[in-house]
């Protein structure tokens, strides 16, 4: 016989005193979770962390003595916290500064504007958000590493080229956590890289194109949104806009489809990867990173079937385990790697067959 579920202390951290009244009567409806306490500004928000060692944070990065993302980096240095960002990102400044702070450690978004209306949370948003609070809560958290010293930390190339169609590809899957990973991931890859790599972030809609621009600031390699009717060059990554599936045909050629009702995930990994496996074969990889959930699973094992090699990243660097834990526990992984590990072993096999015969 099972005891009771833990008791979830959340800290609610809002600058408007209405919006902490609405989250507290949401957290309070839920029996696991339990409002440790409200704060209105930074100094006040990380008093309270250090004085009541919460479980959770819900953070408004707009506050009015200053901006939530040095709330917390603050966290992450003192007492690292499970966050999750309640705020508005109606402008594209705004969602820089929620990828921002999803860089520095934040795990997840709600857009405040569209949950929090001005008297109450709807019953959808309600359980979504309670729901998040649970899920996270037990999340791994660490003020991630910030590049090496020179800016940009990169894996020599082995036997690579300039860019050009690939015949080699590589797909990289991520949820919770996973802006950090593919921001190491990318600064660890080299501009001569033999193959194209292409993406599937779950990330709240509208904010690919931050992530994109990030990205590029991170590395050496080109990175852009994914656009219908490109072909895959290598030396490149492609990153799956929002709301729409992305599959790679043969020759290289990104096709976007809006399914809705086709996948749990908008963009989803399965399909990618499994697309990925049909038009590359033997020449493709395939990698699950961070995040809740099972996504990625079904088409990494397409990938292992079908001759490529499959990869996931291991627990301990891991925000959450999640992904790639279903992956591995599903017998299709080829290694489990520590996330500073990955790039290399991407370009290693690069410069092994099937891939160096596939360039």
């Amino acid at each position: 016989m099972t005891g009771p579920a833990r008791q979830i202390r959340v800290l609610i951290v809002d600058d408007s005193v209405l919006t902490c009244r609405i989250l507290s009567a949401a957290i309070a409806s839920d029996p696991q979770l339990t409002v440790a306490g409200m704060a209105h500004t930074a100094a006040e928000a990380l008093r309270q962390v250090d004085i009541l060692k919460p479980d959770f944070v819900t953070l408004d990065l707009f506050l009015g003595d200053t901006d939530g993302l040095a709330v917390t980096r603050q966290i992450m240095d003192r007492q690292p916290t499970p966050i999750l960002l309640v705020t508005s990102v109606v402008s594209s400044g705004a969602r820089a500064l929620v990828l921002r702070a999803l860089a520095c450690g934040a795990l997840d978004v709600v857009d405040k504007a569209s949950a929090v209306t001005k008297v109450q949370l709807s019953s959808t948003t309600l359980l979504e958000l309670t729901g998040r609070i649970k899920a996270l809560a037990g999340a791994r958290v660490a003020r991630p590493r910030g590049p090496a010293p020179s800016g940009r930390r990169q894996v020599p190339v082995v036997g690579g080229a300039g860019p050009r169609a690939g015949g080699a590809i590589v797909a990289i899957v991520a949820s919770t956590g996973g802006p950090h990973a593919l921001a190491e991931i990318v600064r660890a890859l080299p501009a001569g890289l033999s193959c194209g790599v292409v993406v599937v972030q779950h990330i709240a809609h509208g904010f690919v194109e931050q992530l994109v621009g990030w990205l590029a600031e991170q590395g050496s390699m080109p990175v852009e949104s994914a656009a219908a009717g490109a072909v895959v060059q290598a030396g490149r990554v492609y990153v799956a806009p929002s709301g729409v599936h992305m599959r790679i045909a043969p020759g290289g050629v990104i096709e976007l489809t809006p399914e809705a009702g086709a996948s749990l995930y908008q963009s989803s990994g399965d399909i990618l990867l499994s697309s990925v496996a049909e038009a590359y074969g033997r020449a493709a990889v395939g990698v699950i990173l961070t995040g809740m959930g099972r996504d990625g699973t079904l088409g990494l094992q397409r990938v292992k079937a079908l001759g490529g090699k499959a990869f996931a990243q291991d627990e301990a660097s891991c925000v959450i385990f999640g992904m790639p834990k279903s992956a591995i526990e599903a017998g299709c992984v080829d290694a489990v790697l520590p996330l500073d590990q990955i790039a290399s072993r991407i370009v290693r096999e690069m410069s092994t067959a099937p891939y160096q015969a596939a360039s």
